[in-house]
């Protein structure tokens, strides 16, 4: 298989492998049923299984790498803690350094516009003075 493949290509050559050995396993039981030798497509017979083996271990390894990635983005999303009120801290603070006015980020988050101007004098501090916060670096760039 190709490592560029599209999203169901992998299925598509499973789908292939099955049809080839469905039409293999006919041609079997045709020739056996005629009573002809098989000596004479032995060979081929041979070939086909391999070519069919090889499709099937590289749509395994295909399954088997999505099951990991998708394992591995599960775990990740588990891994990190998400703390929605340091979310809409981080969110007003680099909404209000770009300029962006209290009220039409509290329109945003569904908030009332004081709630918004309690989290911006936090980050500047209650007088106005500057805190050594990451949000406050934020906005005074």
């Amino acid at each position: 298989m190709q490592a560029n493949h599209t999203k169901y290509s992998t299925l598509i050559e499973f789908e292939y492998t099955r049809a080839s050995l469905r039409a293999l396993s006919h041609m079997l039981s045709a020739t056996m049923s005629q009573g002809d030798s098989l000596e004479q497509i032995a060979l081929g017979v041979g070939r086909l299984f391999d070519t069919q083996n090889e499709a099937l271990a590289d749509i395994e390894e295909a399954v088997r790498a999505e099951y990991r990635r998708v394992d591995e983005a599960a775990h990740q999303a588990t891994a990190l803690p998400v703390n929605p009120q340091s979310m809409r801290t981080e969110f007003i603070a680099a909404k209000i350094s770009e300029g962006y006015d209290a009220g039409d980020i509290a329109n945003a988050l569904n908030l009332k516009k004081e709630t918004v101007e309690k989290v911006v004098r936090k980050l500047l501090g209650e007088d106005g003075a500057e805190r050594a916060t990451e949000p406050q670096k934020v906005i005074n760039g």
